[in-house]
C-alpha cells in the first residue's frame, strides 16, 4: 500500500459534507467537537462532544422532545447548532441548540404543509442564508421530485422544486447537492442525478423563480455519466462552485468533478484518472463524498472498495501545486493499519478547525465511531471514540452523522 505524508494543511472528513464559517459556541466551548449520530441503546439522537479534554455523551432527544428515525443534516451558525432529520412519519423535523438560554429545542414536523414525504434512501442538504435570514431543507420526496422548505422567524413553507423546473425526476436512492452561491443575494443551486439516464442536472433559483433542468453531463460530460444511486457533495469557495460525484465509463468508478467559474461551467474533470500513484483507489459508491477547498489546496475524501489495493480505508484527494495527490487517512502512525482501516463509513461530514483535519465514521466490524486526526498535515492518528466512554455505538446506516466544531 502507498503511504505518502502531506507536507502542510488544515481540514477534515465526514461523511456529510459542509463547510463550516464561524461558529456558535455550544456547550462542549471553543474548539470542541460535537458528533450527533442514533444511538444503539435507546435509537435517539445522541452526541458525543468534547469538553474539558474528554468526551461527553448527551441524549439530544430527552433533551429537545423529538425522536428521529432517520437521515441526519446540520449545520452551525450565529445562534447555535441545528440538526435536521426524518421522524418515523417521513416528516422533516429539527432539534437546536439555543445559545441564548443554553438548552436544547425541537420542532416536529417543521411544518403541517409538508404532504409529501421524505425518501429515506436519499440525504437531506441543508444550509442557512445570512443575507436572507432563511434555513432551507432539500429533500427527495417519495415521488422522486426534489422539495425545498424554507424558514425564518419559526414558520416554515414547502415546495415541489422539480415541478417548478422540467419534472426532471432524482434516481432512487443516490444523493443531491445545494447551496447559496457567494454573489448577490438571489441565488441558490440545487444538484442531482436524474432518474432516466444517471444524468447530473442543476436547478437555479434567481431569487424570484426557479429556471428549467440543465443537462450538465450532455454539456459538459465527455461520456461519463453518473453511476447508480451515486453519492454527491457540493459546496462554494471564493472562486468557484464545485459538485464531486462518483462516475463511470463502464469499467471505473471514478471522482468526477463539475465547477462553475468565471461565469461558466467547464468539462468534467476525472479526478482519480489524474493521481498518477492512485493504483487500486476506485470510490466505494455505497457511501459518502466530503470536500473543501482552504490555503491548502483543494481536498476530496472518499472511501476505497474493499477489494482494491488500499482496501476499505478512507483516502484523501489533495490538490495542491498544480497536480492531485493521494492520502490514506486510515494510517495509523509510522504506516501501520489503524483499527478502522478495514471498515466503512455508514456516512461522513467534512469539518475544519484551525491546523486539524478531522475523519469520522462507522467501522463495520464493531460499529463503532473511530475518529482519524491528523494535525498540521503531520501522519493520521486513529482514536476509537465509542470505546473511549465507553459509549453505545451508533446504529450502522440509521441516517449518517453530523459533525460541528466550535
Amino acid at each position: 500500500m502507498k503511504i505518502t505524508r502531506r507536507v502542510s494543511g488544515t481540514a477534515m472528513f465526514v461523511l456529510a459534507v459542509c463547510l463550516i464559517p464561524q461558529f456558535a459556541r455550544g456547550q462542549g466551548g471553543s474548539g470542541s467537537v460535537h458528533v450527533f449520530y442514533f444511538d444503539s441503546s435507546n435509537g435517539h439522537l445522541a452526541q458525543l462532544y468534547i469538553s474539558n479534554n474528554s468526551w461527553n455523551y448527551q441524549d439530544v432527544s430527552t433533551k429537545a422532545n423529538v425522536y428521529p428515525s432517520g437521515l441526519l443534516s446540520g449545520y452551525n451558525d450565529a445562534t447555535g447548532e441545528h440538526v435536521f432529520f426524518v421522524d418515523s412519519s417521513g416528516s422533516v423535523g429539527t432539534a437546536y441548540w439555543n445559545s441564548g438560554n443554553m438548552s436544547w429545542a425541537g420542532r416536529d414536523p417543521l411544518t403541517s404543509s409538508q404532504t409529501t414525504m421524505v425518501d429515506t434512501t436519499s440525504n437531506l442538504a441543508t444550509f442557512f442564508e445570512s443575507r436572507t435570514g432563511f434555513d432551507n431543507v432539500y429533500y427527495v420526496g417519495t415521488d422522486h421530485h426534489i422539495y425545498h422548505l424554507a424558514g425564518a422567524s419559526g414558520t416554515w413553507t414547502v415546495n415541489d422544486v422539480t415541478a417548478q423546473t422540467g419534472n426532471i425526476t432524482v434516481m432512487p436512492g443516490s444523493q443531491i447537492a445545494a447551496f447559496a452561491d457567494t454573489g448577490s443575494a438571489c441565488c441558490q443551486r440545487v444538484f442531482f442525478e436524474g432518474q432516466e439516464n444517471s444524468h447530473i442536472y442543476f436547478l437555479l433559483f434567481n431569487g424570484s423563480s426557479w429556471q428549467g433542468a440543465v443537462d450538465l453531463t450532455s454539456l459538459y460530460g465527455n461520456g461519463v455519466s453518473a453511476e447508480y444511486q451515486s453519492p454527491m457533495f457540493g459546496y462554494v469557495d471564493s472562486a468557484a462552485e464545485h459538485i464531486y460525484y462518483i462516475g463511470t465509463n463502464g469499467t471505473n468508478l471514478d471522482v468526477q468533478h463539475l465547477y462553475w467559474s468565471s461565469g461558466s461551467w467547464h468539462q468534467i474533470v476525472d479526478v482519480t484518472g489524474l493521481v498518477s500513484d492512485c493504483i487500486g483507489c476506485s470510490a466505494d459508491p455505497s457511501t459518502s463524498l466530503a470536500a473543501f477547498t482552504d490555503s491548502v489546496g483543494t481536498h476530496v475524501f472518499f472511501m476505497s472498495p474493499g477489494h482494491q489495493a488500499y482496501g476499505d480505508d478512507a483516502l484523501e484527494f489533495l490538490f495542491q501545486s498544480n497536480r492531485w495527490f493521494v492520502y490514506d487517512t486510515s494510517i495509523n502512525n509510522g504506516g501501520n493499519n489503524g483499527a478502522p482501516a478495514n471498515g466503512r463509513p455508514m456516512s461522513a461530514v467534512v469539518v475544519q478547525s484551525g491546523t486539524k483535519e478531522y475523519v469520522f465514521y462507522l467501522d463495520t466490524l464493531n460499529n463503532h465511531l473511530y475518529r482519524n486526526l491528523s494535525t498540521n498535515g503531520q501522519t493520521w492518528t486513529t482514536l476509537d471514540v465509542t470505546g473511549v466512554g465507553p459509549f453505545s455505538p451508533p446504529i450502522p446506516g440509521a441516517g449518517g452523522l453530523v459533525v460541528f466544531v466550535d
